[in-house]
C-alpha cells in the first residue's frame, strides 16, 4: 500500500512584544523640534531655530529610536525612550505655563510703572519747547536698568509664554516680553552666520501693506522716508536686506499687526509664524522705489480674521436724537450696513428695578485729584489693587468684573 503523505507541522507562534511604540518620528527628528516647529525650515537654520525653542521649553532634547527587537531579559529602550517623552511633554506643557505666568507679571509690572508716572506728572504744565513725554518709553527703561525684561535673546520661532491672538496695547510692551525689540523700526532682525536675517516684523500700517488672504500678506519695505516728509528709493540694507536673508535662509518670521479702531490706535496682536517667499521692487504713485515681501503664514496654526478697517457700506445717520430731546445734547443713531431705522423703542433716563429689589448705595473713594495705585483708594481695592484701564480708556486685562468710579466718589469726572 502506498505511504501517508507526510505531516505538516502549523508554524511557530509569532513571538509577542512587550512595549508601548514610540511616535511615528524619524530617528534624526528631535521632540522639542516636532512639538514647537511648523515645518517648511531650513536645514541649518532648522538646528538653530530647535535648539533655542528646546531650551526655552524643556532644557532638554530627547531623540525617538528606531525599531530594534525586544529582549525581555534586558528590557527595550523604546519602553526608556517613551517614558522619557512622556515626562518630556509634562515639562513642556509645565514650562509653557511658568513662561505665560512670567509675561503677565512683567507685563503687570509696566503697567504699574507706566501709571504712578502718569499719575505724578498728572496736571504739570508743559514746558516752553518740551515735546510729548512719551511716559510709556520711560517706564520701559526703568525695567530695563532694573533687568526686568524678558527673552532678551532674538531668538527664531514662537516667543515663551506668547500665544498667537495675544493683544498689546503699547508698543514698547512688544520689547519687553522679546516679541519685537525694535521700538521704531518695523523689521527686527539677529546676526546669523555673519547676516543679518530677520526675525519678526510689525505691520503699522505705515506704508502701504495689505492681505491678499488670511494666510498671505504683502509687506512693504523699510526706509525711504526722509526729513520733511522727503521720499527716496528704499535701499537693501538694515531691515530690506535681512527679510530677503530670512528667505534664503528659510527662517521662520514672527508678524505682529497693529489694530486700528476708526482712527485711533487700538493694540498690537500676535499672529503667528510666516516665510518670506518672494521679494521686488515696484514704483509707488510719488514716483519712488519701494521693496515688496510677499509672506505666507506657515501651516498649523490658529487663524485669526482678518481686520475690518472700513464699514462695509457709508454710514447714514438713521436717528438724530435717540432720547427724543430727554438728553441735553443729541444722541445719534448711524448705521453703516444699511439705512434701515429701528423699531419702536422707549427711551428712558432712569433705572427701572423689579419689584422686591433693594437698592444700596455702593461705597464710593476719597481720591480728590484721581484714582491712584494706592492702598488708600477704595475703587483700586475693589479691582485688585490696580487700575485697569490704560491711560487711552483700553481694559488692560481681562477681569471677571470691573468697578469703576461712580456718583460717590469724590474723583474729578476726568478719572
Amino acid at each position: 500500500s502506498p505511504e501517508p503523505p507526510p505531516r505538516r507541522l502549523p508554524p511557530p507562534p509569532a513571538e509577542k512584544k512587550v512595549g508601548v511604540a514610540p511616535p511615528q518620528v524619524s530617528s534624526t527628528t528631535t521632540y522639542s523640534e516636532q512639538l514647537c516647529r511648523g515645518g517648511g525650515v531650513g536645514s541649518q537654520a532648522q538646528q538653530i531655530y530647535t535648539l533655542s525653542v528646546g531650551s526655552q521649553m524643556s532644557g532638554k532634547q530627547i531623540h525617538a529610536v528606531k525599531n530594534e527587537p525586544i529582549d525581555l531579559n534586558k528590557g527595550s529602550s523604546r519602553l526608556k525612550c517613551s517614558k522619557e517623552m512622556r515626562n518630556s511633554c509634562v515639562d513642556l506643557h509645565h514650562m509653557a505655563f511658568k513662561d505665560k505666568i512670567r509675561v503677565d507679571e512683567t507685563l503687570k509690572l509696566f503697567q504699574d510703572v507706566y501709571n504712578e508716572l502718569l499719575h505724578k506728572h498728572k496736571g504739570e504744565p508743559k514746558r516752553e519747547g518740551q515735546g510729548a513725554r512719551k511716559f510709556d518709553m520711560q517706564a520701559a527703561s526703568i525695567l530695563r536698568r532694573k533687568g526686568k525684561w524678558i527673552n532678551r535673546a532674538n531668538c527664531f520661532g514662537h516667543t515663551p509664554g506668547v500665544a498667537i491672538g495675544d493683544k498689546f496695547h503699547l508698543r514698547v510692551e512688544l520689547a519687553i516680553v522679546g516679541l519685537h525689540c525694535q521700538y521704531i523700526f518695523g523689521i527686527d532682525y539677529t546676526m546669523l552666520n555673519g547676516k543679518k536675517v530677520a526675525t519678526s516684523i510689525v505691520n503699522s500700517g505705515r506704508y502701504e501693506n495689505k492681505a491678499k488672504t488670511n494666510d498671505i500678506l504683502i509687506y512693504s519695505g523699510e526706509g525711504g522716508l526722509m526729513n520733511r516728509g522727503m521720499k527716496v528709493d528704499q535701499e537693501l540694507k538694515r531691515g530690506n536686506l535681512a527679510l530677503v536673508n530670512s528667505m534664503d535662509e528659510k527662517c521662520p518670521v514672527r508678524v505682529i499687526r497693529k489694530m486700528t479702531r476708526g482712527s485711533s490706535d487700538f493694540g498690537y496682536t500676535y499672529d503667528g509664524l510666516y516665510m518670506v517667499k518672494k521679494f521686488w521692487k515696484e514704483k509707488e504713485r510719488v514716483g519712488k522705489y519701494v521693496f515688496k515681501f510677499e509672506l505666507h503664514r506657515m501651516s498649523g496654526q490658529e487663524q485669526l480674521p482678518l481686520e475690518r478697517t472700513k464699514p462695509r457700506g457709508k454710514e447714514c445717520c438713521i436717528l438724530m436724537d435717540v432720547s427724543q430731546g430727554m438728553e441735553n445734547f443729541q444722541v445719534r443713531a448711524m448705521n453703516g450696513r444699511d439705512c434701515e431705522k429701528p423699531d419702536k423703542f422707549a427711551y428712558i433716563t432712569n433705572n427701572i428695578y423689579p419689584d422686591g429689589y433693594i437698592k444700596v448705595k455702593q461705597d464710593g473713594c476719597d481720591c480728590t485729584n484721581g484714582c491712584s495705585n494706592s492702598r488708600h483708594c477704595g475703587c483700586i481695592l475693589k479691582n485688585e489693587g490696580e487700575i485697569p484701564y490704560s491711560e487711552k480708556g483700553f481694559l488692560l486685562r481681562r477681569k471677571d468684573m470691573v468697578h469703576e468710579c461712580g456718583p460717590s466718589c469724590k474723583c474729578p469726572p476726568s478719572c
